[in-house]
C-alpha cells in the first residue's frame, strides 16, 4: 500500500510515514499513478486550488478519472483507522 500523506498537521510528518511503514505501507514523496492513498490534513483553504497541495489533490482526481484506483481521504479517517 502506497500512501501520500499530504499536510497533515495534527501529526509530525516523520510519525506519520512511521506510521505508515509500521503497518506494511509506504509513504511516498509525491503523487503517481499507482498511489493506493491520498490522505488530506485537515487545514483547508478557500483557496486551496491555487496551493501546491491543491495541485496535488487536482492530479490525484485526474489520475481517478483515468481509472487509477486512487483513494483520496481525510486525516481524520487516516487516523481513526490506525
Amino acid at each position: 500500500t502506497e500512501i501520500y500523506p499530504l499536510s497533515l498537521p495534527d501529526a509530525l510528518p516523520i510519525s506519520c510515514e512511521l506510521a505508515i511503514t509500521e503497518r506494511g505501507g509506504k509513504a511516498i514523496p509525491r503523487i503517481r499513478k499507482d498511489l493506493d492513498y491520498l490522505v488530506i490534513g485537515t487545514m483547508a483553504s478557500r483557496d486551496w486550488a491555487n496551493t501546491s497541495h491543491g495541485r496535488k489533490i487536482e492530479k490525484a482526481i485526474e489520475y481517478k478519472k483515468d481509472n487509477c484506483p486512487i483513494y483520496i481521504i481525510e486525516e481524520k479517517q487516516w487516523v481513526g483507522h490506525l
